[in-house]
């Protein structure tokens, strides 16, 4: 489904997937779940994470989810910014930022709920991950500020593994990881000296990105050292899947010509993007959580 956006005389169509609570019911919540990114597609929760029915591995059938969302809640998936997943721009620019975002993820939710005049007035909660982190936080805002003129029922903002800041990612991710023991101590005293005089606590890394210098190289080298140091970034002390990144990469390869074998095209860009088989940072990963404290128990 989908609904047209129109402001300032610049026209996107968004594309939108609601999944009914099994149970309708009038005072049913309603939650609007974003992805990340920027630039990931809301089918991606849908059929991966939260959806009543998630993919398989090989992408053959649909596995009924048992801890689905829209078992408490309708679930409204929406695809944003224009040129993610079917949404598209009538004029074919694609060109963005955060505020213009938010105020299309705006429009288009006003626009649904008149399209959807049934779910006014319901609790609402505002949902979604990674990038989401700056999404949600400013929509919030806009239907908060909006509240006179079009009030929603908005209840809060629900964010998993939030990308809040870049500064503050970048500026974390390598203290964290030299922190945890996965950077080398040579370098990393050396790069404390050279950029952040010895103290770096209060070092902005961030500063030097995107800069011919020295301390940008540094930085760039211990960025590294990181991403190799780790199979799963949500699991530092995971090990590896499989020792043999080829074997990972050949794993990976038959997956993509099994799920994607009628689009030639598709899957020759899925293919070239994995001549390096580190995907965002880590190795995929095949088996179930193999450390004790990772493992299923009847209570989970």
């Amino acid at each position: 489904m989908g609904f047209r956006v129109e402001k300032d005389f610049i026209s996107w169509n968004y594309f939108f997937q609601l999944i009914y609570l099994i149970i309708l019911l009038n005072f049913a919540i309603k939650v609007l779940w974003l992805n990340g990114g920027p630039g990931c597609s809301s089918l991606l929760g849908l059929f991966t994470e939260l959806g009543p029915y998630l993919l398989s591995e090989d992408g053959s059938k649909l596995i009924k989810n048992p801890y689905s969302w829209n078992n408490n809640a309708n679930v409204l998936f929406l695809e944003s910014p224009a040129g993610v997943g079917y949404s598209y721009s009538t004029d074919g620019n694609l060109t963005t930022n955060d505020d213009e975002t938010a105020n299309y993820n705006y429009e288009a939710l006003k626009q649904f709920f008149n399209k959807f005049p049934e779910y006014k007035g319901r609790p609402t909660f505002l949902s979604g991950e990674s990038y989401a982190g700056v999404y949600l936080p400013m929509l919030a805002n806009l239907i908060i500020k909006g509240q006179n003129n079009f009030p929603i029922n908005l209840k809060g903002v629900l964010i998993g593994n939030g990308y809040f800041s870049q500064r503050l990612n970048i500026n974390t991710m390598l203290t964290y990881a030299y922190g945890h023991g996965l950077l080398d101590e040579g370098l990393w005293h050396s790069f404390s000296k050279k950029c952040c005089k010895g103290c770096i606590d209060t070092c902005d890394i961030f500063g030097y990105v995107g800069t011919n210098t020295t301390c940008f190289n540094f930085a760039v080298q211990v960025y590294h050292a990181f991403t190799i140091c780790i199979s799963n970034p949500y699991d530092i002390y995971r090990n590896c899947d499989s020792s043999d990144l080829r074997q990972s990469k050949a794993l990976t390869k038959n997956k993509l010509r099994g799920m994607f074998s009628q689009t030639p095209f598709l899957l020759k860009t899925l293919e070239n993007f994995l001549i390096d088989v580190r995907f965002m940072g880590y190795t995929p990963t095949y088996r179930e959580p193999n450390l004790p404290r990772a493992q299923p128990t009847a209570e989970l």
